[in-house]
């Protein structure tokens, strides 16, 4: 479903604590001086599995964010409109 959502295929590291290797990574980078941080990373972790986006789910979700995207903006810009001391009232209600 991520992969769906983001449209691109979404690469799954064999280590269930990806989020610690970055780190290990991130600092051998620094300590070793050598070589970039993807070159790094690419020599040390280790892709699992890989899911492909099923790109007419991803059509499905874009449409659905751009729906979402047009009522945040229409949200943001009515709540622009409220003077400030209508929410200062209902501050003081809370």
């Amino acid at each position: 479903m991520k992969a769906d959502i983001i449209g691109v295929p979404l690469e799954i590291p064999e280590i269930p604590e990806a989020e610690l290797l970055g780190g290990a990574v991130c600092g051998f980078a620094c300590l070793a001086g050598q070589g970039s941080l993807p070159e790094i990373a690419e020599s040390i972790v280790r892709i699992a599995s890989v899911y492909e986006p099923c790109q007419a789910q991803h059509k499905e979700y874009s449409l659905e964010y751009e729906n979402y995207s047009a009522a945040y903006q229409a949200v943001r810009e009515a709540i622009a409109t409220v003077p400030d001391s209508t929410f200062q009232t209902c501050r003081s209600f809370v």
